[in-house]
Parts: structure tokens; sequence; C-alpha cells
């Protein structure tokens, strides 16, 4: 039995200029697939960028005790 639980925090700042330009949900989204194509590759970076380029956020990945209630 496995007690323990892999979790996946990921933090985007939404206040660089590419959420200006176009608007926060489009470049949300367009970060989240490029994440969501990362990890489906075995690849999961340590931070995220928006669309020029600049670091907007982190993933952190962890394992934690499971609450069995």
């Amino acid at each position: 039995m496995n007690d323990t639980t892999q979790s996946i925090v990921i933090t985007i700042n939404t206040t660089s200029d590419a959420f200006v330009s176009t608007s926060i949900p489009f470049e949300v989204g367009r970060i989240l697939r490029n994440l969501a194509e990362d990890i489906e590759w075995g690849r999961v970076p340590s931070s995220v960028f928006d669309a020029n380029g600049n670091t907007v956020g982190n993933v952190a990945c962890f394992n934690q005790p499971s609450t069995n209630i």
C-alpha cells in the first residue's frame, strides 16, 4: 500500500506584458497547455514562461503523506 501522494503545485504570476497584450485566460491556457505537453513527455520544468519568454511562475512536485479519513 502506498501511503504517499504525488502533488504538483503550479504558480503563475499574471502581471507581465504577455497577459496585457492578449488576455489573462488566453495566456494562462497557453502556459498550461505547454506544461501539460511537457509533463506527458516526462519533463516537469521548475519554471513556466509567458509568450515573451519571461519567467512568470514555477512548478513544484513533491510527495506528501496520504490522508486516510
